[in-house]
């Protein structure tokens, strides 16, 4: 009985259609870059094309960045927030690691806690504006966005910092059972114990809360900005550790690139 009703749910919920959709895209996709159209066996479409080892892999490479970052962001967006300053972040925050590691004999572990609380600045910054100087979010971090890649720019006057740290880079490339990179399962992770927050701690309530009328919570107690504060605090530690993955799967931090690649 318990089954049919989480069925009957989950077919009656927004996110049914959206999955069929992409179902449906998938299963084009398949057939077309398999070249069963072309006359190819059946057997093709799980061998060759989109669903080749090689593809795959990469599909999940690329979805690592976007599935962390938007941990952070979905919980900015309930809060009735947004922050459009996630790539600048995620970008200049590769280039403050990978700077560390060029310019500084220190070990890669020391340089990423030293980056990580650089991160953790630009979320204050971005708190600072909306909380207390009363910016909308839209404008203030739209305009941090152009900040943070100017800073990226002005770091290396465009260039990519190669990252010559082989035990870094490893984390961005190790894979288990020879097809699942380590690095989406620890961005499963994320959005595993963010899924968790939001749907059985007092902290995510409070999020909800907030994002739905902000009057009403800080009648009943809560600090809107104190939830305000922590979700961007919170964002760009997310964005950094996206960008930081990012980097050491491809080896470098780009000014632009990541950019690109962030949400």
């Amino acid at each position: 009985m318990k089954k049919n009703s989480v069925l009957s749910t989950f077919v009656k919920s927004k996110s049914f259609p959206l999955i069929i959709i992409l179902v449906v895209m998938t299963l084009i996709t398949m057939v077309i870059s398999s070249g069963v159209l072309q006359g190819a066996p059946i057997s093709a479409m799980f061998t060759d094309g989109f669903l080749s080892r090689g593809n795959v892999i990469q599909v999940l490479y690329s979805m690592v960045i976007q599935i962390i970052m938007l941990c952070g962001l979905g919980c900015i967006l309930i809060s009735g927030n947004i922050d459009l300053s996630v790539g600048g972040q995620a970008a200049l925050s590769t280039m403050v690691f990978a700077w560390l590691c060029k310019h500084s004999s220190m070990p890669w572990g020391i340089a990423l806690l030293i980056t990580l609380c650089v991160a953790l600045c630009f979320g204050l910054v971005n708190a600072l504006l909306v909380n207390k100087l009363r910016f909308p979010a839209f404008i203030a971090t739209i305009g941090m966005s152009s900040i943070y890649r100017g800073l990226c720019s002005v770091m290396t006057k465009g260039d990519n910092i190669q990252i010559a740290k082989a035990s870094f880079n490893a984390i961005g490339k190790t894979n288990l059972f020879g097809f699942l990179p380590v690095s989406f399962i620890f961005a499963l992770l994320v959005l595993a114990c963010f899924q968790f927050m939001l749907s059985y701690t007092r902290f995510g309530r409070s999020i909800f809360m907030v994002g739905g009328n902000q009057q009403a919570a800080r009648l009943s107690g809560l600090n809107p900005d104190r939830v305000r504060l922590i979700m961007f605090l919170l964002n760009s530690a997310l964005a950094c550790i996206g960008g930081l993955l990012w980097s050491a799967q491809n080896k470098l931090a780009s000014p632009n690139a990541i950019i690109d690649a962030a949400p």
